[in-house]
């Protein structure tokens, strides 16, 4: 029977670098978790580029499950995979910084983990590629050589904005992906889009450079999971946001969220509705090209108090601060998906979104839109969920009737479609 090899190399690169994961991160361990779960580890295999062995390594995923915590995990997936913690030390204390090297060096000499064997794929084994691999030419020489040999290779696309819209992304971005774009013909055999924007989106730049490599839609998923019963306490200091109302913002502080024009209209907010104004939370890490945010709030004092910044959520606060909030905002200008949408709806929360790409898609009838490009759309639009009551409630009430999606609906589909 054919297996499945599932590509965790952007995990382990990611892993490296960081104590928590977002966006695409959260999607592949969420998948892979559950097509663990519903098929066995014998048939779900792991395969990556190993970024410190600088060879392809065949994964066992026994590890990983549904629910599977990467904060709390973080530790032990290093050490199973074989990997340092190359995390930045300036701000640790001395000794946990001795220490962060000792195992550095431990790990250096140890070998590979018991983990870690080389591939053992045959022709009639299939790839699923959760995430794109940038820059990494030997591993796309090897995924090349997989598909010459008979397997089938699904990529699976989250957008394709640094070609539509560059400006939204980080300078040279779009050159990465114009080359990412113009390899995919070497190995793979279909892309799996997590929207029909996406798919859409990615037809046209693909018509564009010649290709015909055929497309399926998978969309993704609006359940929140990684909280547990055993979960560390939440930080006191996004714990007493609660003490008070607000409105929660959840995403990456960068251009493209728009975060800048949010803020900006909290602000006028302020003057409609003065000392009822529920705080603005802006919870998730800096991007790029956040300096106009920050500048902001330093200048007026957080909107005057009415405003706070949550850096790095674990799971268990981002559970906290959807289960508290009075409603969400999500002002994107451009999305692939939108997991802060669905996330909101899952935890039965309004969320004011983005009437542009794919996030009518997420919210269908269950969120209120705005244009995020008219500031004046968007204080009527939040400023309504604001002043009555009546309407988020009878929001609320729609979304706890609706079927949403699992993630275990994603993993099945994915399962079935590439089988």
């Amino acid at each position: 029977m054919s297996r499945i090899f599932c590509d965790m190399t952007t995990i382990l690169a990611h892993a490296r670098k960081h104590a928590t994961v977002t966006g695409i991160q959260r999607v592949v361990l969420r998948v892979v978790g559950h097509l663990v779960a519903m098929h066995g580890p014998e048939t779900v295999r792991g395969i990556a580029w190993h970024p410190k062995l600088r060879r392809v390594v065949e994964i066992d995923l026994s590890f990983l499950g549904p629910g599977y915590r990467f904060e709390a995990g973080r530790n032990d997936f290093l050490r199973d995979m074989a990997l340092p913690d190359d995390t930045d030390g300036r701000s640790r204390a001395p000794l946990l910084r001795l220490g962060a090297r000792i195992e550095r060096l431990r790990l250096q000499t140890s070998g590979s983990s018991e983990r870690l064997s080389a591939p053992s794929l045959q022709p009639d084994d299939r790839i699923l590629v959760l995430a794109p691999n940038f820059r990494n030419e030997p591993y796309i020489a090897y995924l090349a050589a997989r598909k010459a040999a008979g397997n089938r290779i699904f990529q699976m696309i989250h957008d394709v904005i640094p070609l539509l819209k560059p400006w939204l992304a980080k300078p040279g971005h779009d050159v990465e992906f114009r080359k990412f774009l113009d390899r995919t013909s070497d190995y793979i055999s279909c892309f799996l889009c997590v929207s029909d924007q996406t798919e859409a989106d990615l037809r046209r730049v693909m018509l564009a450079a010649g290709g015909e490599i055929p497309t399926r839609v998978v969309p993704l998923a609006h359940e929140f999971m990684g909280e547990t019963e055993d979960e560390p306490p939440i930080a006191y200091a996004t714990r007493v946001l609660a003490e008070h109302p607000f409105v929660l913002c959840v995403g990456t502080i960068e251009v493209r969220k728009n975060t800048l024009a949010l803020c900006k209209v909290w602000a006028q907010l302020r003057l409609d509705i003065g000392v009822g104004l529920p705080r603005l939370v802006l919870a998730g890490q800096r991007g790029w090209l956040t300096e106009d945010v920050f500048d902001l709030l330093r200048a007026t004092g957080n909107l005057g108090g009415y405003a706070a910044v949550v850096e790095q959520p674990s799971d268990a606060e981002l559970a906290f601060l959807y289960q508290n909030c009075q409603f969400t905002v999500f002002p994107s200008l451009y999305e692939g998906w939108g997991l802060p949408i669905g996330e909101s709806l899952w935890f039965g929360k309004l969320c004011i979104t983005s009437k542009t790409s794919s996030m009518p898609q997420v919210g269908g009838e269950l969120a209120d839109y705005i244009d995020p490009y008219d500031l004046a759309d968007m204080r009527q639009v939040i400023g309504r969920a604001l002043m009555e009551p009546d309407h988020v409630r009878e929001c609320e009430d729609r979304i706890r009737a609706a079927e949403l999606r699992r993630w275990a609906d994603i993993a099945g589909e994915i399962f079935s479609g590439i089988r």
